[in-house]
C-alpha cells in the first residue's frame, strides 16, 4: 500500500517539474561563421574553404609556405573548433559574421521564367514557345 501511494504521489508531482528544466530556444537569426583573420600565433589567414560541415582555415607560416600543414577546422553549424592542426594555435571558435544573402543567377532566373511561362501556356506549339521567349527578353 505504501509503494502504491508513493508511486501515485510521484506520478502526480512529476508534471509540475517538467517546466523547470531550461530549454534552449532556436534563434530566429541564423548564425554564420568565417575563419578568424589570425590564429593564436598571430599568423594571418592564408586561405579558407567550406567542405561538407567544416570550415577549413589555413594559416601559412610565411608567404612562401604553400604546404597547408597549419590549419584549423570549424563546425559550420556552431562555429566551434573541431580539429587543430596548427600546433594548438587555433582560436577556440570561428568568427561570427552576417549571413550573406544567396545571389541569384540572372540567366538561371530567366530560364526558370521561360519554363514557367511554357507550362502555363500548355507548351504545345512551337509558335507559343517562341512568343514566350520574345515576351521574356
Amino acid at each position: 500500500m505504501m509503494t502504491r501511494t508513493a508511486f501515485i504521489l510521484l506520478v502526480s508531482v512529476l508534471p509540475a517539474f517538467a517546466g523547470v528544466v531550461p530549454r534552449s530556444q532556436p534563434s530566429s537569426t541564423p548564425q554564420c561563421y568565417a575563419c578568424p583573420s589570425k590564429d593564436n600565433g598571430n599568423f594571418a589567414l592564408g586561405s579558407s574553404h567550406v567542405e561538407g560541415n567544416s570550415i577549413n582555415c589555413v594559416y601559412p607560416r610565411s608567404a612562401s609556405d604553400h604546404s597547408n600543414s597549419s590549419f584549423c577546422r570549424y563546425s559550420t553549424s556552431s562555429g566551434q573548433l573541431t580539429q587543430d592542426h596548427d600546433a594548438s594555435g587555433c582560436p577556440s571558435s570561428a568568427t561570427t559574421v552576417a549571413c550573406a544573402a544567396k545571389k541569384r543567377n540572372a540567366k538561371f532566373e530567366k530560364a526558370k521564367r521561360r519554363v514557367e511561362a511554357r507550362a502555363a501556356a500548355g507548351g504545345s506549339s512551337r509558335e507559343s514557345k517562341r512568343a514566350m521567349m520574345i515576351d521574356l527578353d
